[in-house]
């Protein structure tokens, strides 16, 4: 029960201990309201996340999908804490809810996070550490839980949160959480408490272009237009330095050199591979020789070469030429989708291809199980057919394709240049910077088996940079594999003309022989 201290022997009365006790209560809430608009300066990446709320054109009560991606360092986690406590602190009765992949992962971080953020800033709370629960002095409250409690893995959503309301939701180390659990939280986000916009954070070190929050945010909505409900933030170390020891930025700048997929994703907060493995052309690749520091443009006297990997979960077209007169191999494009029809796919290539390379003769080199039926009763390669398109095929061994590709990217020619006095390097492959994919999957993306015997190619299955290595695979057995012809043409007849008259795979050809790498087949209509 309260005390009430009585002066100059008067006792109040009931209206005046009323209007008191609301005195009071009202100048508490304010002190509380204005906790960080008085004391916390924030840092440049958190002022990106205050400007993104004011500026965007979604309206006020629907609310948003924000992606805080970054490196480590950079304040993402403080970023959507000091929202969230702010918007505690001003409006009584909020109920926000942070989850994490596992407990432990609460303990060790945002639940610590959290009591150390409002003991800094001086905040009264209650904790319940067995609940990992912080409620405030005006009843609201930041419920904590892990995704493995709340998500059951048989079923299409979560139905652990019950019936229970939310006004903001932070996912933690969001790329190690389900993807059914971000579909059940937006649902939650139904607390009635009207004065400020409800939005779920994701908060993460950028993952691969593979994982369902690169899909989410950056192939199904535009993250920096102000009228889409899915925005996302990059953080750095740059953002947050004022919070940072130089040496700290020094040291990890250092740590992170060697590893391109780790420098890109916690050093440079850039969406990578996450390693599963050992990278296989790690050691052949060269990011700064192969890849071309401007656009590349097609050459007219030789065929466009799609390259083709089949399944509905990922399926990549990859556009290249086998350019003779800069003696280069040439990735000009990557078409990738995922959860699409076959059919449609091959349509969108047909189109696209028109629209780029006009006029263009075109070679479809493609994954020999394409040959398989399918559950329409055709086959890929019927579908192709159907469609007007030549798949061809080479059936080989995988470790064969692999090494063919990796000799590719280690064979160089140089050219000396006396006025200079510089020598130049110009690879057999040379790849157009927009093909990411393509660069990723050779720079760390594409990986051998960690628990592979010595010496033992067994590539990961990752169903995404997999389905690419694989594409280019297929392309570099077709033209570089032992004993293929290679045919320059004349200026008076094209390549399409010079390679038939050589008699290089014609109308219903069909071989069979025995091959040190398997048996072979090449296959035209």
């Amino acid at each position: 029960m309260d005390e009430i201290k009585i002066s100059s022997f008067a006792v109040p009365s009931l209206e005046q201990l009323i209007f008191g006790f609301l005195g009071e209560a009202i100048e508490s809430h304010d002190v509380l309201a204005k906790v960080f608009d008085n004391n916390f300066t924030k840092n440049y990446n958190q002022r990106l996340l205050a400007e993104l709320l004011e500026t965007s054109e979604v309206p006020s009560d629907e609310h948003l999908h924000i992606l805080l991606y970054g490196g480590v360092g950079s304040g993402k986690t403080w970023a959507a804490l000091q929202h969230t406590l702010d918007i505690m602190l001003k409006f009584s009765g909020v109920r926000a809810l942070a989850v994490r992949r596992t407990s432990s992962d609460l303990d060790q971080s945002i639940y610590r996070e959290t009591l150390e953020f409002l003991q800094a800033y001086g905040v009264p709370y209650k904790k319940n550490d067995k609940d990992h629960m912080v409620k405030l002095p005006n009843s609201s409250f930041i419920y904590m839980r892990s995704d493995k409690s709340l998500v059951q893995h048989d079923k299409a959503k979560s139905d652990a949160l019950g019936s229970q309301q939310f006004s903001i939701a932070i996912l933690e180390e969001a790329d190690s959480i389900s993807e059914e659990l971000a579909k059940t939280i937006p649902g939650r986000l139904r607390q009635k408490i009207p004065g400020f916009r409800k939005v779920i954070l994701y908060i993460c070190n950028p993952p691969g272009r593979n994982h369902w929050l690169y899909r989410k945010f950056f192939k199904e909505h535009d993250p920096f237009d102000p009228k889409s409900h899915y925005r996302a933030i990059q953080m750095d170390m740059e953002g947050n330095q004022e919070h940072l020891d130089p040496g700290y930025v020094r040291s990890v700048t250092r740590d992170y050199a060697d590893d391109p997929a780790m420098y890109a994703r916690l050093r440079k907060g850039n969406f990578a591979p996450d390693t599963k493995g050992d990278p296989i052309y790690q050691k052949y690749f060269n990011r700064e020789v192969h890849v071309s520091k401007v656009p590349l443009e097609w050459n007219p006297k030789y065929p466009i070469i799609r390259l083709w990997d089949f399944g509905f979960r990922g399926m990549p077209c990859i556009y290249m030429q086998d350019d003779l007169d800069r003696r280069q191999i040439r990735f000009l494009k990557v078409n990738y989708k995922e959860r699409i029809m076959f059919d449609t796919f091959c349509d969108t290539i047909i189109q696209e291809t028109w629209n780029f390379y006009p006029g263009c003769i075109n070679r479809d080199y493609v994954d020999p199980a394409g040959r398989q039926q399918t559950a329409t009763g055709l086959t890929y390669h019927d579908i192709m057919r159907k469609k007007g398109l030549n798949p061809q095929y080479f059936i080989h061994q995988v470790a064969y394709g692999i090494n063919l590709v990796a000799a590719q990217l280690t064979l160089m020619s140089y050219r000396e240049n006396e006025d200079l006095k510089e020598t130049f390097v110009k690879p057999a492959i040379l790849i157009d910077p927009s093909c990411d994919m393509i660069i990723e999957c050779l720079e760390t993306g594409y990986c051998n088996k960690k628990d592979a015997p010595k010496d033992v190619i067994d590539p990961v299955k990752d169903g995404f940079y997999d389905h690419v290595a694989d594409a280019i695979r297929y392309g570099m057995v077709m033209i570089r594999r032992s004993g293929q012809k290679t045919v320059t043409p004349s200026p008076e007849r094209s390549y399409y003309e010079a390679i038939h008259q050589q008699g290089v795979p014609g109308p219903a050809r069909k071989s069979r022989q025995s091959h040190r790498y398997g048996r072979s087949r090449m296959r035209e209509t």
